[in-house]
């Protein structure tokens, strides 16, 4: 892959293997902004005791409090789980996409090929005609 300077990016030349290289997941500011904030949530603010609320009623919340405390390593797992698998959908995308690209080229490739062997070909033709005197081990050129 090129990037719009024209500059090659290495990528692996194996058609199955399922990592390249060169190729990157990039975020902007507002994705960013919205996976922090989406990360931050995941820890629970501390319950303030309101007015008109008993002890009992404060503890609950406390202890669910704890319980959700609790939990964080577990709704992290699964958010890193949830984005790991985003990134890894988007990136079969982008190797799928260049796996394409890689085999139109392939077969542009071999009908340019086939083109300039049927070139040659009648070039060498056309020279037995016109140059009869000439041996044909000096113009061949296939």
């Amino acid at each position: 892959m090129r990037d719009s300077w024209r500059n090659p990016h290495p990528l692996l030349q194996a058609e199955e293997c399922l990592y390249y290289e060169g190729v990157v997941k990039t975020f902007s500011k507002d994705e960013l902004e919205t996976i922090c904030e989406g990360f931050e949530a995941l820890v629970p603010l501390l319950p303030m005791r309101r007015d008109g609320m008993t002890a009992e009623q404060h503890m609950e919340l406390i202890v669910q409090f704890l319980r959700d405390v609790d939990a964080i390593p577990m709704r992290r797992a699964a958010f890193f789980n949830q984005h790991t698998a985003n990134a890894k959908m988007i990136m079969e995308k982008a190797i799928a996409i260049d796996k394409a690209v890689r085999a139109k080229a392939r077969k542009d490739r071999q009908i340019k090929e086939r083109n300039r062997y049927s070139r040659a070909q009648f070039f060498m033709e056309c020279a037995e005609v016109d140059l009869p005197d000439v041996p044909a081990e000096v113009v061949r050129i296939l």
